[in-house]
């Protein structure tokens, strides 16, 4: 199967913008992912401050350890599941306040001894969550408990897979449009050159009725040049062809004289 040139032309150039929008995609996936970490690494940051601005509301004082749990005020955090579960359905995740010895063994040395925030998954009941523990201090500034907010980790996947998604149906719109595009210059481009290849195939064929068309003419460029040329071989074959006729016609008529003589 043999293609003209316009059509090989298309079929690379749109094989690059294939490659090209693979590679972006790829690309624009790695970002978007990273975007998103850091995004909700932001989100959880600014749902501890909402949570510790709603405690403070809550519950005015200072946070110390009654008997092993946490507390504030005449507030218990630790037997109070009914103000954890309020905020746990206003942030659609999981917020605890945890004494010391309840922050997991493997965290205690970065959030409590460091005093640093922690950021990662984290599995409860079996459940995968992005979570975040952050430290909790009492009126002296030591550290007694932590506090944790959790978001589902299919929600955050599912975030991250709409964003890709809603970015690959872009990018499929954006390749498509430009490869549209490109077809149509391109055979605007070559058009001119398939009508010479066609006028010049039309006279190999000893058929010399065909012409190149005059938009073709019009172009100053190389593939002008050569439409041209072959118009002009066209013409000129033409013009031979028929004086030859007229030749043999004067030929003939000459020797029927002759020969009535």
């Amino acid at each position: 199967m043999s293609f003209s040139i316009s059509r090989k032309m298309i079929i690379l150039v749109t094989g690059a913008l294939a490659f090209l929008g693979i590679f972006l995609t790829i690309n624009t996936t790695i970002i978007i992912s990273t975007q998103m970490a850091g995004s909700l690494s932001g989100q959880l940051g600014d749902y501890s401050r909402l949570v510790l601005h709603d405690i403070e509301g809550r519950a005015p004082g200072s946070w110390e350890l009654r008997e092993g749990k946490l507390a504030r005020g005449n507030r218990d955090f630790s037997e109070n599941t009914s103000l954890s579960k309020d905020l746990s359905t206003q942030i659609h995740g999981v917020v605890s306040f945890l004494p010391t010895d309840a922050v997991p063994r493997e965290h205690r040395q970065t959030v409590l001894e460091k005093g640093l925030v922690w950021i990662g998954t984290i599995q409860l009941n079996g459940e995968d969550y992005l979570g975040r523990y952050e430290a909790l201090s009492d009126s002296s500034g030591e550290r007694i408990g932590a506090l944790f907010i959790g978001l589902p980790q299919a929600a955050v996947t599912g975030m991250i897979k709409m964003a890709m998604e809603i970015n690959g149906a872009s990018l499929i719109l954006i390749i498509a449009l430009f490869s549209w595009i490109q077809s149509v210059i391109i055979r605007r481009f070559l058009s001119p050159l398939e009508s010479v290849n066609r006028v010049a195939l039309a006279i190999s064929s000893e058929d010399l009725c065909q012409r190149i068309p005059a938009q073709a003419l019009k172009s100053t460029d190389e593939i002008g040049q050569l439409a041209s040329a072959v118009s002009t071989m066209g013409n000129h074959l033409v013009t031979n062809i028929r004086q030859h006729e007229q030749l043999g016609t004067d030929l003939q008529q000459t020797t029927e004289q002759l020969n009535q003589k």
